[in-house]
C-alpha cells in the first residue's frame, strides 16, 4: 500500500514513520527530518518540493491513502497560503481512482468563532465534494516536536535558555492543548485500517486540560530563572476537545491520549539539550568557515596583486626586447584574472592595470595634466575595464550554467533513486509472490488444503466449505445471497442488505460476466469490499457477499487467492453435482 504524506513534515521523523505505517510504502512531499530509506520503503521527495514539482510526485506511483499535515497543527502558526497548497493538491487527484485524504488541522476553539482554519476546512469540504475525493478531518491538539527548529516549544525553550524575556499572547488560564507524535501516530494507524467511505470531522479529545500557567510552572524545574509575562490575562482561550463531549474514538478503536506534556518534559527536554548543543557546535563550525572564506578573499586579493607585481617586473626586465613591446602584458594580466577568478577580482585587476600604466606614463616623463585632460589616452584605460567586465561576465554566466546545471542533475538523480526504488519494491515484490506461491502455507501447501476441503460429493458441503474458507482468508464475516439471475435473498449472515440487485451494483455484475471474483479496487461508495460467485445446476445461483474487510485485506494477493479458491469451488461444485447425479441415477435403476 502506497502512503502520501504532505503539507506540515517537517516535524516527522523515521521512528514515527515505521510505527505508524508498518510495512508499507511511505512518500513524503516536503522539508523533513525523515530520511530515505529503501530497506524500510520510505521516499522523500526533497528536490521535487524544492522545485514545486507536486504534479510529478503523481506520476511516480497511485497513491492508496494521502494525509496532510496542517500548518494550523503549530501553536502561534502564521499561514502561507495553504488553501492554495490543498486545492491543487485535489486537483491532482481529479482523475485518480484512489482519492482517500486524510486532513490533520488544529484544535477548534470553544466558542465556535469563525477563523481562518474553519475558513479553509469549508473550502476544502466543497472542492472535495465536487472532485468526488473521500475526505476526513481530524482537528487534532497541537503538535510538539523539538528536533524541529521552528517548533513553538522547541523556540520558547531557546528563549527561556538564553534567559530572555518571554511576551505571551495568552492567559495563564488559557488552555495548553498539545499530543504527541506517538499518540497521534497510533491512532492514524487504526483510523486508516478502518476506513470507511463516509465523511467524518474528527475531534482528538484532551483528557489533560492543561492550562499555560500549569505548562510554565513545571518549566520551573529546568529554567528557574525564567522570565514570562502574560500579556491577556483577561481572554482564556479554550478548546472545543473536552472527553466528556467527544468520546468517540475511545468509543470506536479503544484509542485516548497517554502520553501528558507534563509527564513528558524530562525526555523532551533532553532531546532538546541534544539538539540545542548541536546547533551550537553547528554555529562554531559555520563561523570558522565563514573566517576561512574570509581569509581566502584576502589571499585571492594578495595573489592578485603579486601577480600584478610579477607581470610588472616581467615587464621591466622585456621592455628593451621588441616582440615584447607588441603584447600588452597589462591587458593579459587583466584577461587572466577575469577569466578565472570572475567579474569582481578581473575589475581589482583592471584598477591595477591602470595604476601601473599611469605610473609608468608619469616616469616616462607625460604630465599628469595630459594625462587627465586628453582623452585619447583614455583609450587604454576603458579597454582594460571593458575587457574585465567581459570576461567576468562570461566566467559568471559560466558559473550560471554550472549550477543550474548542478540543480537538473540532483533532480535527475532524485527521479533516478525514486525509478530505482520503485523497480526494486517490484523486484521484491516479485520474489515475495513466488516465494508465497511456493511456500508450504501460502503456495502449493495453502492450495493442497484447500482441495482436501473442498473435496466432498455434495454440493451443499462444498458450497459451505468455500463461504468459511472466504471468511478465513478475508478475516471478515460473510453473508450469502442466493436466487438469480439478477435478484437475490440472503440466505446466511447478517448483512443490513436482506436482498441485492446486480443491476444496481453494475460493476460487480460485470466482474461477475467475465468470471471473476469483484474486489473493490477503487473504494466505490456502497460497494462490497468483494463478492464471489458461485453457480450450481440444480440449486441455482449464490452470491457469496463481504461488505468490509481489514485494512491489510485490500490487496492484490488476497485477490488472486480468491481467484484460485473461487476457480476451485467451481470445479468441485461440477464434480459433486456429477457423482449426486450418478448415485440419483443408481438408486433409480436399483
Amino acid at each position: 500500500m502506497n502512503i502520501l504524506i504532505l503539507g506540515n513534515t517537517a516535524g516527522l521523523t523515521n521512528d514515527f514513520i515505521l510505527k505508524t505505517f508498518p510495512n508499507q510504502a511511505v512518500f513524503i512531499f516536503g522539508h523533513t527530518g525523515v530520511k530515505n530509506s529503501r530497506k524500510n520503503k520510505i521516499t522523500v521527495y526533497t528536490k521535487h518540493y524544492e522545485n514545486n514539482q507536486l504534479e510529478d510526485v503523481f506520476d511516480f506511483h497511485d497513491y492508496d491513502q494521502i494525509i496532510y499535515f496542517s500548518e494550523y497543527l503549530n501553536y502561534g502558526h502564521e499561514s502561507s497560503g495553504e488553501i492554495e497548497n490543498l486545492i491543487r493538491l485535489l486537483e491532482c487527484l481529479k482523475d485518480r481512482k484512489n482519492k482517500r485524504l486524510l486532513y490533520i488541522t488544529g484544535p477548534v476553539l470553544e466558542d465556535g468563532k469563525r477563523s481562518l482554519q474553519t475558513t479553509t476546512k469549508d473550502t476544502l469540504l466543497s472542492w472535495t465534494r465536487e472532485f468526488g475525493v473521500n475526505l476526513k478531518v481530524l482537528h487534532s491538539p497541537f503538535l510538539y516536536s523539538v528536533i524541529n527548529k521552528e517548533d513553538y516549544l522547541y523556540k520558547l525553550f531557546v528563549r527561556l535558555d538564553d534567559h530572555e524575556q518571554v511576551e505571551l499572547k495568552e492567559s495563564s488560564q488559557s488552555q495548553a492543548t498539545f499530543i504527541s507524535l506517538s499518540d497521534l501516530g497510533d491512532l492514524l494507524h487504526k483510523l486508516c485500517e478502518r476506513w470507511n467511505d463516509t465523511y467524518e470531522s474528527i475531534i482528538i479529545p484532551d483528557p489533560f486540560q492543561l492550562t499555560f500557567g500549569e505548562l510554565l510552572q513545571a518549566l520551573d524545574k529546568y529554567f528557574p530563572n525564567k522570565q514570562v509575562h502574560f500579556l491577556e490575562e483577561r481572554r482564556i482561550r479554550k478548546y472545543d476537545n473536552n472527553p466528556e463531549k467527544h468520546h468517540d474514538l475511545r468509543d470506536r478503536f479503544a484509542w485516548f491520549m497517554r502520553y501528558a506534556l507534563v509527564r513528558d518534559l524530562p525526555d523532551i527536554y533532553e532531546d532538546y539539550q541534544k539538539q540545542r548543543k548541536g546547533s551550537l557546535r553547528v554555529s562554531k563550525f559555520r563561523n570558522i568557515v565563514d573566517n576561512i572564506v574570509k581569509q581566502k578573499r584576502n589571499k585571492k586579493l594578495a595573489a592578485v596583486i603579486a601577480t600584478f607585481l610579477i607581470f610588472e617586473a616581467f615587464r621591466y626586465m622585456t621592455q628593451g626586447q621588441l616582440q615584447f613591446q607588441l603584447i600588452d602584458l597589462r591587458l593579459l594580466f587583466v584577461v587572466l584574472i577575469s577569466t578565472v577568478l570572475g567579474m569582481g577580482y578581473g575589475l581589482f585587476s583592471a584598477v591595477l592595470a591602470i595604476i601601473g600604466l599611469t605610473i609608468s606614463q608619469i616616469l616616462s616623463g607625460t604630465s599628469w595634466q595630459l594625462l587627465l585632460y586628453n582623452t585619447d589616452r583614455w583609450v587604454a584605460f576603458i579597454a582594460y575595464i571593458f575587457i574585465a567586465v567581459v570576461c567576468g561576465f562570461v566566467e559568471m554566466k559560466k558559473k550560471d550554467d554550472k549550477l543550474q546545471l548542478d540543480k537538473q542533475l540532483e533532480t535527475v538523480k532524485e527521479d533516478y533513486l525514486i525509478l530505482n526504488q520503485s523497480y526494486h519494491t517490484l523486484l521484491n515484490e516479485n520474489k515475495d509472490l513466488k516465494n508465497a506461491l511456493l511456500a508450504s502455507q501460502d503456495g502449493l501447501g495453502k492450495a493442497y488444503s484447500y482441495f482436501v476441503t473442498l473435496d466432498h460429493a455434495s454440493v451443499e458441503k462444498v458450497l459451505r466449505q468455500t463461504i468459511d474458507l472466504v471468511s478465513e482468508i478475508l478475516n471478515a464475516p460473510v453473508s450469502l445471497y442466493g436466487g438469480g439471475p439478477f435478484q437475490y435473498e440472503l440466505l446466511l449472515g447478517d448483512n443490513d442488505k436482506k436482498q441485492v440487485s446486480l443491476t444496481d451494483f453494475k460493476e460487480v455484475g460485470d466482474a461477475f460476466g467475465h468470471g471473476r471474483v469483484w474486489a473493490n479496487k477503487s473504494l466505490l461508495e456502497n460497494r462490497p469490499a468483494y463478492a464471489m460467485e458461485v453457480k450450481t445446476k440444480a440449486e441455482g445461483t449464490f452470491i457469496i457477499w463481504v461488505e468490509a474487510v481489514p485494512f491489510e485485506a485490500m490487496s492484490t494477493k488476497v485477490l488472486n487467492e480468491l481467484e484460485v479458491l473461487s476457480k476451485m469451488s467451481r470445479s468441485f461444485i461440477e464434480k459433486a453435482e456429477l457423482l449426486e447425479q450418478a448415485s440419483y441415477q443408481g438408486r433409480v435403476a436399483q
